[in-house]
């Protein structure tokens, strides 16, 4: 079904902003509510597009699945297949799927990222965002990342920059021993490595988003709660740009199609996918 977007607001008790313009145009317009699959167990935590413009959702019990151009979905891979002969599995559920182009997939899971190539169906470990993990310090920079024995990590989101050939997460970091948070960050990982390219201190370290779009070089949108919030990398600025109140309950995938003029939402609540008119630039 479509509907008229029912409010747009600025939730802006949500963060700290500056006085700063967002520079991501505000356009909203047409929201699009589509029903995907149901499950005894687990939700839906990840949509994405590929470069092709092929639509794929994650499901965290289910699975990937392949969605048409009427949003009916099709199982692509269970969670048996993918593990089956993976090279290291993964410590939690999938968190997130990105599509990288030609059957190939990135997947976030608590301390690790993942490829899978669904052409020959395996999963390998593809880059870890977990601090520390040798003993040795460890700074990627622009910015700081906590190296303390006890610092752990943990990411929701993630997205692919097909033109840069680079992963974007975002991990926020806590001490494992006193469980307080003590860092968010905006990270970047070779696509071809996994290695890490560079890592942004978000100021609010408790941010931990349920998916995240990257724009461009500078601007990443994340997803929290109900709202969209604009980063941006050259000055660390965090700023509220579209609330989807109304919409969703709690956003736990974020995507855009390939002409950057929808966004495509889950919500961890319910089973649906929901797309939403907004011009993100290409």
């Amino acid at each position: 079904m479509t509907r008229r977007l029912p409010r747009i607001a600025l939730a802006l008790g949500l963060v700290t902003a500056t006085a700063a313009a967002c520079p991501m145009p505000t356009r909203a317009g047409d929201v699009t509510v589509r029903p995907l699959p149901t499950h005894e167990t687990g939700a839906w935590v990840g949509v994405t597009e590929d470069p092709a413009g092929q639509r794929f959702a994650l499901h965290s019990q289910g699975g990937l699945y392949q969605l048409d151009d009427d949003g009916d979905a099709t199982l692509l891979a269970s969670p048996a297949l993918m593990l089956a002969d993976a090279d290291a599995q993964p410590t939690s559920d999938f968190h997130d799927v990105a599509a990288m182009g030609g059957g190939r997939f990135v997947l976030i899971a608590d301390n690790d990222g993942f490829l899978y190539d669904h052409n020959f169906a395996l999963l390998t470990r593809h880059f870890c965002y977990e601090p520390n993990m040798n003993g040795e310090p460890w700074s990627p920079g622009p910015d700081p990342v906590p190296t303390a024995a006890s610092a752990r990590q943990r990411a929701l989101s993630l997205d692919y920059d097909a033109a840069n050939h680079r992963i974007i997460a975002q991990p926020r970091t806590f001490d494992e021993d006193t469980g307080e948070t003590v860092a968010a960050h905006v990270a970047s990982f070779d696509g071809a490595t996994g290695l890490d390219q560079e890592w942004f201190e978000i100021g609010e370290t408790e941010l931990l988003a349920g998916g995240l779009i990257e724009v461009d070089d500078n601007e990443v949108i994340l997803g929290q709660g109900t709202t969209l919030l604009s980063f941006d990398r050259s000055d660390r600025t965090l700023v509220p740009v579209l609330d989807l109140f109304g919409l969703v309950d709690e956003i736990s995938g974020l995507s855009r199609t390939a002409d950057g003029e929808t966004v495509l939402v889950t919500d961890e609540a319910h089973d649906q996918l929901v797309e939403v008119s907004l011009d993100l630039g290409r």
